[in-house]
């Protein structure tokens, strides 16, 4: 049996981080670990719509950046996986003394673990896919994430 899981801007809200505006999240796949915290019920609700769920470590999450928008620079325990798929904008990786990279659908960008790295659009909208590996919330405090995904 296969899943379908709709993920596009109706199926999103917006990423609630300070230094962070414009950019709307979309929970795509979560982890089995994760999912089992909450009822299906109650990941509708959250998700709006049940998650593809997988019994894996990692989280999918679908990006949609106006323009103008920023992600917070901010770093992970995990590296990440920024795949654009659609519009353009640009990516920094390595903390602001980095150069800027100009991306756009087509391009993937590989955040490091424990690395500092932001996303942001000027004059386009830009929407992208991350892949986050191990999933957040997995291990000993695991907790259905805020809808959010680290990127």
């Amino acid at each position: 049996m296969s899943d379908i899981r709709q993920f596009g801007t109706e199926m999103s809200h917006p990423i609630q981080r300070p230094g962070t505006y414009g950019v709307q999240a979309s929970v795509i796949q979560l982890p089995a670990e994760v999912a089992q915290l909450m009822s299906r019920a109650q990941m509708a609700e959250r998700y709006q719509g049940v998650p593809i769920i997988l019994d894996q470590p990692v989280a999918v999450f679908g990006l949609f950046f106006d323009a103008p928008a920023e992600l917070d620079e901010h770093s992970a325990e995990y590296p990440i996986l920024f795949l654009v798929i659609g519009g353009s904008g640009h990516v920094r990786v390595g903390g602001p003394d980095a150069p800027a990279e100009r991306v756009h659908a087509g391009y993937a960008v590989l955040w490091p673990a424990d690395t500092l790295h932001k996303a942001w659009t000027t004059d386009a909208p830009m929407q992208a896919i991350t892949v986050e590996f191990p999933a957040p919330g997995l291990g000993a405090s695991a907790r259905p994430p805020d809808g959010e995904p680290a990127a």
